[in-house]
């Protein structure tokens, strides 16, 4: 995190490019959210003074149909469950590969204690280019 002098330094660059509409906005939010949590922030949202569309009530039923059917999980059910962890496909892979890598390290090291045998690394690799054709 950048120290709070760098963090002053950016709102003030910031605010300099708003016009007055954007700093009265960016005033009240500020307001909102002064002395209170990042959790209490979220729970608590500013009003919001626009009218809501006719897409904004499409999002909240689907939203609202989502966590009714069990695919999405609300605020108050993750409170609830402390063990569950939300994460992209794309880290929860990588975290599953890792996992796999590490369980077979653990194998081969207790492999290598048991004094079972080893197999020779180019005989593996000679193998592996004859099944699958590359040099």
């Amino acid at each position: 995190m950048l120290p709070e002098d760098k963090l002053r330094e950016e709102v003030k660059l910031l605010t300099k490019a708003m016009n007055a509409k954007e700093l009265e906005k960016a005033i009240k939010y500020l307001q909102s959210i002064v002395g209170q949590t990042t959790e209490e922030t979220l729970t608590n949202p500013m009003h919001d003074d626009e009218e809501r569309t006719e897409e904004d009530n499409t999002a909240i039923a689907q939203g609202k149909g989502d966590i009714k059917a069990g695919r999405i999980h609300s605020l108050d059910e993750i409170k609830r469950h402390g063990d569950l962890v939300v994460m992209s496909m794309e880290t929860y892979e990588r975290k599953l590969a890792q996992a796999d890598l590490y369980q077979k390290l653990a194998e081969a090291e207790s492999q290598i204690k048991n004094g079972e045998p080893l197999l020779d690394a180019e005989y593996v690799f000679e193998k592996l280019r004859g099944k699958y054709g590359k040099e």
